[in-house]
């Protein structure tokens, strides 16, 4: 599912230091003793976001948020709305985390980004020819010793 982000005006109440961005992106909820819980991760900002989930949570309640190109992030719930629950996260994001919570691709592992370029084999032409040409070879050598065998 593709979502694209969306910067969502704040109004002059609002006491966040950031714009918050809409992102409409599954994450994952964990909160101690339960088993990880699938919820959506409706906006998010440096310093907290909003989550849309069935799971009952409390203001003040501890919770930890896989974040897709983020990671675990620790948080705290701190209001629960009609939309969803309001959470601030214990440290605040690095530079760049919520463009990469916003982006439409998970984020690569270190070393795991290597382009092989097109065209490109695992072998060289000469060693894939050599492997058909032993295949071949050892092909029609069984073929033989089964003849030989079964003539005898």
């Amino acid at each position: 599912m593709k979502h694209q982000a969306q910067l969502r005006p704040e109004s002059n109440a609002d006491r966040r230091s950031n714009d918050r961005i809409s992102i409409g992106r599954d994450a994952v909820l964990r909160v101690d003793g339960l088993p990880p819980i699938s919820v959506v991760l409706v906006d998010v900002t440096r310093d907290g976001c909003l989550i849309a989930t069935d799971a009952i949570l409390t203001p003040g309640q501890s919770i930890n948020l896989g974040l897709a190109g983020v990671g675990t992030v620790a948080a705290r719930v701190v209001r629960a709305g009609t939309v969803g629950y309001g959470c601030e996260f214990v440290e605040r994001l690095p530079p760049g985390a919520v463009t990469r919570a916003s982006e439409t691709n998970v984020v690569p592992l270190d070393g795991a980004n290597v382009a092989i370029p097109p065209g490109s084999a695992k072998f060289s032409r000469r060693v894939q020819f050599a492997a058909l040409v032993g295949l071949m070879v050892a092909g029609w050598a069984l073929f033989g010793v089964a003849a030989y065998y079964l003539t005898r």
